[in-house]
């Protein structure tokens, strides 16, 4: 009543009242409402019937909110509240109102409000599956009710909460929801046992397809549950159901193709094989036997799949059943049976792998004709492999014919043009057929692919052959692949082949591999005759061993002529012997003949007579015997005998060529000149006539005109013998060194010695070696001696004494040297001379030139010697000279005189200066004296250094100077020398002021280094320390020299170009120059940059041409001697260029003296000023 008063209230107005009604009147109205809605009023269940009928949910929600709040207790309110709830969207109350509801049911007995609340929770769970908190809660508040509900007696509520479960993948709680309604349509068998087994329930999903099967056994359900058997892995119990069952259905067809495929499938083939026989037993049929052949042979039962193939392959062929009975026919080894299956595919046309199994079935039978049929095929095909052309082409040919085998590989040439071994075949079908000319066209076919086989080689070599032409059959033998590993009849072949058309080197080659096989085909007399000459020992003990070998002696004569060719002795000797130990070559006239011929070389004369006397006795007129006995005693210079056997013999004789040539010695060494004459002619127009002139018969017949005074015709005829038989005079036993005497007479020894050099080289013997050695020490060239004799085989020869001398000089090996010098008697003077000066005993080698020079009988021995000695002259020189120098630039004269002497380790010399000057301006008020100095120096000399020490005085301006000075050499090899030099207080000529006043104390070091004859290196180094004689302090520093030279030509004249760096640092002194500033008195005192000046750098590059040196003591060369050296500097401290010239000129006036003139000229010195100095000079030499 609140509701309505209110309402009252609020529809009256705010300020003022209006009393329409008194208060009787009211109450009565409200008597009567009341009474009016209690007439009224609906039950409450009429109440919620019409509001579940309303359309509008808004205004059920009004009264059901305000039913459940009067009576919260009310179920069906509650209910209808959250219907309401749900309609209008309110998900989060409708669930919070049903889990109210449903806390007080524990046991979900209202199906109705589950299935609601279920929903409910799907619906939420949908909604917040994007938020993952919520998704999760929801889910799994869904999951915990649902598996907390039973199934609802209701059938449509147990499927609406299966299907929520299933889509929360709650496959089993579906099952549990669903099963007790299988019998009210809302669900079945089949999706009971899918959803299990979508969770893998294997045990209830069978269970379930049993129940189903026994309910209705047909062949959906018996199919399901075969299938679950397979799918659970439980065949064991598959084949247990399939066994148990035995009703109406399992005689059915297509359930027993059913149990069929299940036990297949199962691996149970030996079930299936009883249901495939069942099933055959009803329905007979092709495929059914053949799908049982299978699995018979599955279960090892080849009997009965045998026997079910054959039923069906008799009135239905099919290859591939035939294939199948083929197998089984092999694998049970019914051979024959399975080539019978063979034929039949072979009929309906075989595969190459049945037509394979065919050859191998036929070839067991010894079936050659079925076994070429299929070879026939696979080539028909083009399957014949390359491996099976041998055995298909033979089986075929032998089969059938080679006709039949010529058509095959024809066939198959024909798709295969490019097989090497189908045209091999083609060739040897048509060389059985006699078809030799396709025989050869078959071989220019496979040289356009390969060369071919020996084999193939013969086959074609055959034709050539039969169609007479041996020389392309040779050919055709020899351009096989590796024809000499073919067998002996092959090499036989070559050999005859070789040995009818003149082809020695094949002939060689296959006797060669014969011999290496011991092969009894062997030709022995052919290959004596290919193998001749026999040069080497290899080829001799070949013969030798062949005789060993086959017993025959005519390759051991053979080996015995050919070390005797050779000039082999140690071998002839040792054959000979082998020859006389057998019995039936012992009395042999051959071998008598080489016993007599090493008799001879073995200076045993007397058995060698005695042996050509018992081959005569054999054979009285054997011309080897005569002829050799007759040599014997001229060799022996026997001229009784020889008179006797010539006078013998020179009548019967005179028309046997063999014995001129005899007889004409024989003739020369009786000194019957004119018969010598005549049978040298004899000799000379037989061969003239032959065309084969022998070069040892001129010779000697050369030598017969120099006895018979014909010189003329003696000097054209070893001319003719140089100009026109070179090479058979090299033919000749040492022809080689007649022909360089002769090449020596006529064209000089240079060429001489390049001919001795080659035949060393093709030779390398002793005799050549000393032969070239010669050459070389007498041209004066040991270094090429030393090559030889150090770098080739010729180092183990033994050399003679003038010769190890010579190495021993080139080696500079001083023990060796001094060892000759003591025990050889016959040195050569000149290399004597040099080993002298070597070991340091220079004394003695000057005192032997002197001695021996003009009285040597062999000019070019003392023309060597002269070479030598002269190079000691300026040590050994005794004499005098004198000389004047002038400097025009600086107006300084100064007057030279020396004497110079040897001693027994070098020597000495004395010498004295008068030096005349003009005042230099920058001395201009000094008191200017000429000056006076004393020189003297001893040089010692040892083989490898030198020492020089010196002293010298001087007495000018300023204090007298006293210097000292030290100069040591030393050759460290053929390539480097170095040098140091020590001197104090020396007189310095830097400069105009230091040449009248000056002195220096300097350490030099210097070296030269020469790689080659040619090309040298020389750098000098100097510190100097530089005063006045007045004792004032100039400066000290340091100089330095570097020159790179390059010697064009060394003699008539020498020419060297050369470059050089000259650079100087001198640190100046600041200290005042008291000591010459007081003696000078000028106006302005003199500084120590006026005696030098601080820096000089020069780059220059000259040329110097000379022969000899003039003014120097001891000359080398003759007279004129001469020197020209100009140069291009250019002064990098001013900047400046500058050129200088030096030249020099000396002249012997009287024979033992020369006069010489110098001049030095540079545009500007060191100093920066031009230079002139000349000077002119005299020695005399005692």
């Amino acid at each position: 009543m609140e509701l309505f008063s209110k309402h009252v209230s609020e529809q009256e107005p705010s300020e003022s009242r209006l009393n329409l009604l008194n208060r009787r009147t009211v109450v009565i109205l409200a008597v009567i409402a009341i009474w009016v809605l209690w007439l009224l009023a609906p039950s409450q269940s009429t109440l919620l019937q019409l509001l579940s009928r309303t359309n509008s949910p808004q205004v059920s929600q009004i009264f059901l909110e305000q039913m459940h709040t009067r009576d919260p207790e009310n179920a069906e309110v509650s209910k209808l509240l959250v219907d309401n709830y749900a309609q209008m969207g309110e998900q989060d109350k409708a669930i919070d109102l049903a889990e109210s509801i449903l806390d007080k049911d524990s046991e979900l007995s209202d199906s109705s409000l589950t299935v609601t609340y279920a929903k409910l929770l799907q619906n939420k769970y949908y909604q917040t599956k994007d938020q993952q908190e919520a998704a999760t809660e929801s889910e799994s508040k869904l999951r915990h009710f649902l598996e907390r509900v039973d199934s609802p007696s209701d059938a449509a509520d147990a499927r609406t909460l299966a299907d929520i479960a299933i889509t929360m993948s709650m496959t089993k709680k579906a099952v549990e929801l669903l099963s007790p309604h299988l019998e009210s349509g809302q669900t079945s068998y089949p999706e009971l046992v899918s959803l299990l087994l979508q969770n893998s329930d294997y045990e209830p999903a069978l269970r379930l397809q049993k129940e189903a099967f026994q309910q209705n056994p047909n062949l959906e359900t018996a199919a399901g549950i075969l299938n679950l058997y397979l799918s659970s892995g439980k065949t064991e119990q598959g084949r247990g159901f399939i066994a148990d069952y035995q009703g109406a259905l399992s005689l059915d067809p297509d359930y027993l193709r059913l149990t069929i495929d299940h036990l297949t499938r199962a691996g149970n083939s030996g079930m299936a094989l009883e249901q495939s026989n069942k099933l055959l037993a009803i329905t007979p049929d092709n495929t059914l036997k053949v799908s049982t052949a299978q699995l018979a042979i599955a279960t090892g039962d080849l009997e009965l799949a045998t026997a079910l193939l054959t039923e069906v392959t008799e009135t239905y062929l099919d290859p591939t059943y035939l294939a199948q009975l083929h197998t089984l026919h092999r694998w049970q080894g019914q051979i024959e049976e399975a080539s019978h299956i063979s034929q039949r595919l072979l009929e309906l046309g075989a595969t190459t792998p049945q037509l394979r199994e065919g050859i191998v079935e036929a070839r067991a039978l010894g079936d050659m004709y079925l076994e070429s049929l299929y070879y026939q095929q696979l080539a028909e095909i083009n399957q014949l492999d390359e491996l099976e052309y041998d055995d298909g082409v033979n089986t075929i040919e032998k089969a059938q014919g080679s006709m039949a085998a010529l058509d095959s590989v024809q066939l198959l040439a024909a798709l295969r043009p490019d097989d090497a071994a189908l045209i091999v075949h083609q060739s040897r079908i048509y060389g059985y057929l006699g078809d030799y000319s396709n025989v050869i066209k078959q071989r220019h076919k496979l040289l356009a692919l390969r060369q071919p086989t020996p084999s193939e080689a013969l086959r074609f070599a055959d034709a050539y052959i039969m169609t007479r032409q041996p020389e392309l059959a040779l050919q055709i033998l020899t351009s096989a692949i590796n024809w000499f590993e073919a067998d002996d009849d092959y090499l036989t072949t070559v050999s005859s082949l070789a040995w009818q058309t003149s082809e020695r080197g094949f002939a060689q080659q296959a006797n060669q591999q014969l011999i290496t096989r011991a092969s009894s085909e062997l030709d022995i007399y052919r290959y004596i005759r290919t193998s001749d000459p026999i040069k080497s020992r290899e080829d001799i003990e070949q013969l030798v061993q062949l005789y060993q070998d086959y017993g025959n002696a005519a390759p051991l004569l053979a080996a015995i002529q050919a070390s005797l060719d050779n000039k082999d002795q140690e071998t002839f000797a040792r054959l000979v012997e082998l020859a006389s130990q057998d019995p039936t070559l012992a009395e042999n006239t051959a071998t008598l003949l080489y016993r007599a011929q090493l008799a001879r070389d073995n200076q045993q004369t007397d058995e060698a007579a005695a042996l050509y006397r018992q081959i005569l006795r054999l054979a009285p007129y054997d011309d080897t015997a005569i002829n050799g006995l007759l040599w014997l005693a001229i060799d022996t210079n026997d001229r009784e005998v020889t008179a006797s056997i010539y006078d013998q013999y020179r009548h019967s004789q005179q028309h046997n060529s063999i014995f001129w040539l005899a007889f004409a010695t024989a003739a020369d060494q009786l000194g019957r000149l004119e018969e010598a004459s005549f049978w040298y002619q004899r000799v000379l127009l037989q061969n003239d006539t032959s065309g084969e002139p022998q070069v040892a018969v001129l010779l000697n017949y050369a030598s017969l005109l120099d006895r018979r005074g014909e010189q003329e015709k003696a000097y054209l005829l070893r001319r003719y013998l140089v100009s026109q038989l070179t090479d058979q005079l090299l033919l000749l036993n040492e022809g080689d060194v007649s022909y360089r005497s002769l090449v020596a007479l006529f064209v000089g020894e240079g060429a001489a010695l390049q001919l001795t050099q080659q035949a060393l080289i093709n030779k390398p013997d002793q005799a050549n070696a000393q032969e070239l050695f010669g050459y070389y020490l007498a041209l004066g060239r040991p270094d090429n001696l030393q090559a030889w004799h150090q770098h080739t085989a010729l180092k183990g020869y033994s050399l003679p004494d003038w010769q190890k001398l010579g190495l021993a000089i080139l080696k500079k090996d001083r023990s060796a040297m001094e060892a000759l010098l003591q025990q050889s008697m016959s040195l050569p003077v000149a290399d004597k001379n040099t080993a002298l000066q070597l070991t340091g005993q220079y004394a003695q080698a000057w005192l032997q030139g002197e001695e021996l020079i003009g009285k040597l009988n062999d000019p070019e021995a003392e023309r060597q010697l002269r070479a030598v000695h002269v190079g000691q002259h300026p040590d050994q020189v005794h004499g005098i000279s004198a000389r004047a120098t002038h400097n025009t630039e600086w107006d300084l004269t100064r007057y030279s005189m020396d004497y110079y002497a040897p001693h027994q380790q070098g020597n000495w010399r004395l010498g004295t200066d008068f030096q005349v000057a003009d005042t230099p301006d920058l001395l201009t008020g000094i008191d200017m004296k000429d000056e006076m100095r004393l020189r003297g120096e001893v040089l010692y000399r040892n083989h490898d250094s030198r020492w020089s020490f010196g002293v010298d005085i001087a007495d000018g301006l300023g204090d007298q100077r006293l210097g000292f000075s030290g100069d040591y050499q030393h050759i460290l090899n053929d390539y480097w020398d170095v040098s140091i030099k020590v001197a104090l207080d020396a007189a310095v000529e830097s400069s105009q002021l230091l040449t009248l006043t000056g002195k220096d104390n300097t350490v030099d070091f210097g070296v030269n280094y020469r790689p080659t004859a040619r090309e040298s290196l020389s750098f000098q180094l100097g510190w100097h320390d530089i005063t006045t004689r007045y004792g004032d302090d100039i400066g000290q520093g340091w100089d330095l020299n570097l020159r790179a030279s390059e010697q064009l030509f060394f003699n008539d004249p020498a020419w060297q170009i050369y470059t050089s760096l000259d650079m100087q640092q001198i640190n100046l002194s600041d200290a005042p120059l008291d000591g010459i500033n007081k003696q000078h008195q000028g106006s302005v005192p003199l500084t120590s940059g006026d005696f030098i000046g601080e820096e000089y750098q020069r780059l220059a590059i000259g040329q110097r041409v000379w022969q000899g040196t003039p003014a120097l003591p001891g000359p080398t060369v003759p007279s004129p001697r001469y020197w020209v050296d100009t140069s291009l500097g250019y002064n990098v401290s001013s900047d400046h260029p500058d050129v200088a010239v030096s030249a020099g000129l000396g002249w012997e006036v009287l024979g033992n003296d020369e006069i010489s003139l110098t001049v030095d000229w540079q545009s500007q010195d060191r100093n920066g000023d031009e230079a002139l100095k000349w000077s002119l000079g005299y020695s005399y030499r005692f």
